[in-house]
């Protein structure tokens, strides 16, 4: 083995990670030794661009200037005279993008190399192989010209259909069709493999009689350019889902993973048993799936499903060691449907009796409830309200594109799984553990109060039959909580009747009224606009059980009812507004927006005092940055044209609308810094701008926004205009 010193140039292996569950391509990068660990390295292989490829053979392509992935040459381009120096070709590879995705690169001559593999310190072709391989030729010999054979893939880890043409010694030269970018037409070419890469085409099975098993490895197809077979490459993966009929048992599909190619979702025809070709004759491994005795049933869980990438609630139907059965049921289709997955995929049913509680902070990531009974990983974008409901903009994580609005009901915290019936909720830098039924502390008589996940509020009897999913003991008032006199905003307990049945549900007060000496209670309800409470039976003082005790939610009501300023990401803008309550660095506020009242719940980042009173008699320039009021709030705009009518052109930057202001509604632009107000400097508030920078601006504003439906007639006027503003000394050079 060649040993490497510090400062030698080699290649080291790069890997593209892509969702965190295949690799999707490596290649290899450039690179200089600092320092030598004992690590395995390859030195840099010398250029070799005067050779000329050819169709179908394996290369190495270079990629955003120095990463080497491997591919086949797809196609050869000869320019004028056939040379070295008129090639260029079409190389298909893995795109380094886009997971699964073979891709046809047009190369240059230089950007393309021929693939060497460094075995014992020296550059050997990866066709070329040490070991005897006549057996195996013999054995393809007598199919002869014309059989049909496959060949492995070797960029891409698969098998793909071939015809023999020809033997010589240890290669074997085969005919394989492929499409041309150029001819937009398949057409066919000649190839030479070592025969170590060549087989016969595996003998036909019945596999409607065969089901595969969880984490067995199968052959998987896929064909990216047609349905015909000659297109069709299988690639060794494993099964990690199956996906079947709950009343007829009939397999779906299967989600394949492959280390190159990533998740694979394919039906039952396009998966066949793993065979390998040793020794002149086939051997496979078929392993029935038999799911007896089982361990769990008919408990309620939720299982991930890798092809959906999202978490499912579902019921355990049958389980045997890592095997779980799950009944999922499909919203678009309306059926029911058998997952198959390993017991890391599935968790408890997570209950959402804190949640509706709980009110998350901009840009913390939750778990979302999908149109599609999914449960998605999104993260908080914005948070507002109204007087009757809460609600998020929300957008999916890793898709910045995608944010809607949900609401409070369909958002609970994320959770992580940590043993089999036990996971861990961490919300606000809080967690929270629920813990198995068998280790909570109860007694057999005690009364208690029971959590229906379907009613979304705490039972205070139960009834014969049921699964009491959560459990806590029956909530006992102090002498001054029986008749307990509550304010607006606070989170109470109602006694609703759902379905002939009484139930404690967690509501907040949005009004209160008093009629001579009666109070009336408006709570929010998530169905209704609001529920209107005159008995003092059916409210109560609302407190959760944690760790053994009751234990009342408080806020920090200190800086409640100051006037403050807020940033609404609605309007891009400071509205002038009242802190409603205030919980650490969560704040609640009251907002006038387009003529509404809302309730905002925001980070306290985005809170700052009130603006300080000052006379507004700054002189305002070309380019300076300011604030203008438009409705009820505050605009950050920049000046780019005066009119001598007193009248000011504002360009607002985050709209990109042009608007005409006078100048008692535009303020310098001041930012709260560390607790108190900076006058930042921006523009050319200290010199005048001429009138030749300034038309450039005006132009390049103009051509920019192209708002105006002018533009074109203008801008050449606006050109010739600036031509002839220029200096001469500038049109002379």
């Amino acid at each position: 083995m060649m040993e490497f010193r510090v400062g030698d140039e080699v290649e080291v292996v790069y890997v593209k990670k892509w969702r965190c569950y295949a690799n999707v391509v490596s290649g290899w990068v450039p690179a200089t030794i600092l320092e030598v660990y004992g690590s395995v390295f390859e030195p840099r292989p010398e250029d070799e661009y005067d050779r000329i490829l050819k169709e179908g053979q394996l290369v190495e392509i270079r990629l955003n200037n120095e990463l080497w992935i491997p591919g086949k040459v797809w196609e050869v381009y000869y320019h004028g005279i056939v040379g070295t120096n008129n090639i260029s070709y079409s190389v298909q590879a893995m795109n380094i993008s886009w997971a699964g995705r073979l891709t046809t690169y047009p190369l240059s001559r230089s950007e393309v190399r021929v693939r060497r593999e460094w075995v014992d310190g020296e550059w050997v072709d990866p066709l070329i192989k040490s070991r005897d391989s006549s057996t195996e030729t013999a054995a393809l010999q007598r199919l002869g010209i014309g059989a049909k054979v496959e060949i492995f893939l070797d960029f891409m880890g698969g098998w793909k259909l071939a015809t023999i043409e020809g033997f010589q010694g240890n290669q074997i030269k085969v005919r394989n069709r492929v499409w041309s970018l150029i001819k937009g037409c398949h057409h066919k070419i000649n190839q030479f493999y070592d025969v170590s890469l060549v087989r016969p085409q595996p003998p036909e099975i019945n596999y409607k009689k065969i089901t595969f098993n969880l984490h067995q490895e199968v052959e998987v197809c896929l064909s990216y350019n047609s349905n015909d077979d000659d297109f069709k490459s299988w690639y060794v993966g494993e099964v990690l889902e199956i996906y079947s009929q709950m009343l007829s048992r009939k397999i779906i599909s299967y989600t394949i993973s492959h280390p190159k190619v990533g998740m694979i979702n394919a039906s039952q025809q396009c998966v066949r048993v793993r065979r390998e070709w040793v020794d002149d004759k086939w051997i496979q491994y078929i392993e029935q799936r038999k799911m007896e005795g089982p361990r769990l049933v008919e408990v309620e869980v939720e299982v991930y499903s890798l092809h959906r990438k999202q978490w499912i609630p579902g019921t355990i139907s049958e389980s045997i060691e890592n095997q779980i059965e799950v009944n999922i049921r499909m919203r678009h289709y309306g059926e029911y449907e058998i997952l198959l997955v390993d017991a890391s995929k599935v968790r408890p049913r997570l209950l959402m009796e804190k949640d509706n509680n709980l009110i998350y902070k901009e840009n913390e990531v939750v778990e979302v409830f999908s149109s599609n009974s999914y449960w998605i990983k999104e993260e908080i974008w914005e948070i507002h309200a109204t007087r009757t409901n809460l609600f998020y903009f929300v957008k999916i994580v890793d898709n910045f594109k995608c944010v809607y609005t949900v609401s409070k009901s369909k958002v609970r915290t994320l959770c992580l799984l940590i043993g089999p019936l036990c996971f861990e909720r961490s919300t606000n830098s809080t967690v929270v553990k629920q813990r198995k039924f068998e280790d909570a502390q109860f007694y057999v008589g005690a009364k208690v109060e029971i959590f229906n996940v379907y009613k979304d509020g705490w039972e205070p009897d139960h009834w014969s039959g049921s699964m009491m999913r959560l459990v806590r003991p029956k909530l006992q008032l102090m002498e001054e909580e029986n008749h307990q006199i509550f304010q607006l905003h606070d989170e109470v307990e109602i006694l609703e009747k759902i379905l002939e049945r009484r139930v404690w549900c967690v509501r907040r007060i949005f009004k209160v009224s008093r009629r001579e000496d009666e109070l009336i209670y408006f709570v929010s309800h998530p169905t209704s606009a609001y529920v209107c409470i005159k008995n003092n039976d059916e409210i109560r003082i609302h407190k959760e059980w944690r760790d053994g005790e009751w234990i009342r939610p408080l806020s920090d009501s200190s800086a409640d009812h100051h006037q403050v300023e807020v940033y609404s990401l609605k309007t891009h803008g400071w509205s002038s507004t009242i802190i409603l309550q205030s919980y650490k660095n969560h704040i609640e506020v009251d907002v006038l927006i387009n003529g509404k009242k809302w309730i905002m719940h925001v980070d306290a980042s985005r809170i700052r005092p009130p603006r300080p009173e000052m006379e507004n008699d700054q002189k305002f320039n070309w380019g300076d940055f300011i604030e203008v009021r438009l409705g009820e709030s505050w605009l950050k705009g920049e000046i780019w044209n005066i009119h001598s009518k007193k009248n000011n052109i504002i360009y607002i930057i985050l709209q990109s609308s042009s608007i005409s202001l006078m100048k008692a509604e535009m303020w310098a632009l001041w930012n709260w810094v560390d607790g108190k107000w900076v006058l930042p400097f921006f523009g050319t508030s200290l010199q005048p701008v001429s009138n030749f920078y300034m038309l450039q601006f005006c132009l390049l504003r103009l051509y920019r926004n192209r708002v105006n439906c002018y533009a074109d007639f203008y801008l050449p006027k606006l050109l010739l205009l600036l031509l002839l503003l220029l200096p001469k000394k500038i049109i002379v050079q």
